[in-house]
């Protein structure tokens, strides 16, 4: 339904945030974490002031618990980038994947601060896009490894996964969830299709109702 329309995508962007560090970083190298990245709205991720990560252990909270916390790291501490050359990948990235509805002005999702920003200033995708975005990353097992743990104990923090469904249906391959006051909620989730047949990609935007159900 209305698979092309452009819609705010919340912290689905960090989706597309996971693309770009997949292809430009080094998953071993070290980020040490700010002041300016744990001040992030949320406090989601469980990070301190001056927590030494590798960027793969960051793609945890990143994934499972939505951090804005460990976007920030991601796009602003690792060495050469900022917020503005990130954002700028993120949208290179989506004009390599052809994903013509996609938009991005930030790497968390998060609404920005003034009250009745124009759409040019929020993250926007379509069902469609998400869904090309989704295929691109399956071809990624460690993506899908964290997307499909419900719980785990790392760099001394327990994490939990936002996506409720998992352990609660069977042939989940994985998740990710987002909601913002602008886009409400949203939900991408990949499960096994009958018999074999490969994967069913799930895109929910723009929900006031139980995404889960």
């Amino acid at each position: 339904k209305n698979s092309t329309e452009a819609l705010p995508l919340a912290s689905l962007s960090k989706l597309a945030t996971v693309d770009v560090i997949l292809k430009n970083y080094d998953l071993a190298k070290e980020i040490v974490i700010t002041k300016e990245a744990v001040s992030q709205e949320e406090n989601s991720g469980k990070l301190r002031v001056g927590d030494v990560l590798t960027v793969q252990q960051l793609l945890y909270p990143l994934l499972m618990e939505s951090s804005n916390d460990a976007a920030f790291a991601l796009a602003n501490d690792y060495d050469g980038v900022d917020e503005k050359a990130f954002v700028r990948l993120m949208n290179e990235d989506a004009q390599s994947l052809e994903l013509s509805n996609t938009h991005f002005v930030n790497s968390s999702g998060l609404d920005p601060e003034e009250a009745a920003a124009p759409k040019e200033k929020i993250n926007v995708s379509s069902a469609r896009d998400l869904s090309q975005l989704t295929k691109q990353l399956l071809k990624t097992p460690l993506v899908w490894e964290i997307l499909s743990t419900p719980k785990i104990n790392l760099y001394g923090e327990t994490l939990i996964s936002t996506n409720k469904l998992l352990g609660k249906i069977p042939g989940i391959i994985g998740g990710k969830t987002g909601y913002t006051d602008t886009a409400l909620g949203c939900f991408v989730l990949v499960t096994e299709a009958p018999k074999g047949k490969g994967q069913i990609i799930n895109v929910i935007l723009g929900t006031s109702a139980d995404r889960f159900s």
